[in-house]
């Protein structure tokens, strides 16, 4: 059987784990196995951007933003990348005005410096999985990878049905999906830099 939305992934561990108890706590298991995607998984499709115009110092990033690939920010002529620094190596800087040159993260903000002065900006970044809902049915992951969705909730389901003894299969299997799906990643993203290049 498919398993191509929201619906049919959850009948999909239904069967797996042999339970006919658990429709209550399947939803808990997929957003548990989603929230490890999130941390384990960094692929091109992931890849988001966001712009606009740099007024202040500050700039609140993306609510969906797991990880900063690059920050651009428009010069005359042509795009200067910034560069990153830690938070102590910012606190260290005088904040001064002019084209933003490095920039660096604190909490949910990410702080500039120089401070831009009505700069243009293009933020690259990694976004968060969009979360399967009854609404929000099926993501770029679920239909390239549906084991990935299938392995990981069955890993989370294990500790709630305590002594599991398909656990280690089921992880096994998970890590095995993440790692072909970063080895895809990179091949695509090889092939890509070799067209860039020729």
């Amino acid at each position: 059987m498919a398993i191509t939305n929201y619906t049919e992934l959850q009948a999909a561990l239904t069967r797996y784990l042999r339970r006919g108890d658990l429709a209550a706590s399947l939803p808990d298991f997929i957003t548990l196995a989603e929230a490890k995607l999130n941390r384990l998984l960094r692929t091109q499709q992931m890849e988001k951007q966001a712009s606009g115009t740099l007024s202040s110092a500050e700039l609140a990033l993306p609510a969906d933003c797991l990880e900063i690939r690059q920050l651009d920010i428009a010069v005359p002529g042509g795009v200067l990348r910034t560069r990153y620094v830690t938070p102590e190596q910012f606190a260290e800087q005088a904040v001064t005005a002019g084209t933003p040159a490095y920039f660096t993260v604190i909490g949910r903000t990410l702080r500039l410096n120089p401070a831009p002065q009505d700069n243009d900006y293009t933020l690259t970044y990694f976004g968060r999985l969009p979360a399967l809902s009854p609404i929000t049915v099926d993501n770029w992951l679920l239909l390239t990878a549906p084991d990935a969705y299938l392995y990981g909730a069955l890993a989370e389901a294990a500790p709630y049905l305590k002594d599991d003894g398909r656990l280690a299969v089921w992880k096994q299997q998970f890590a095995e999906v993440i790692g072909d799906l970063q080895q895809a990643d990179k091949r695509v993203g090889s092939a890509q830099l070799t067209i860039r290049t020729s």
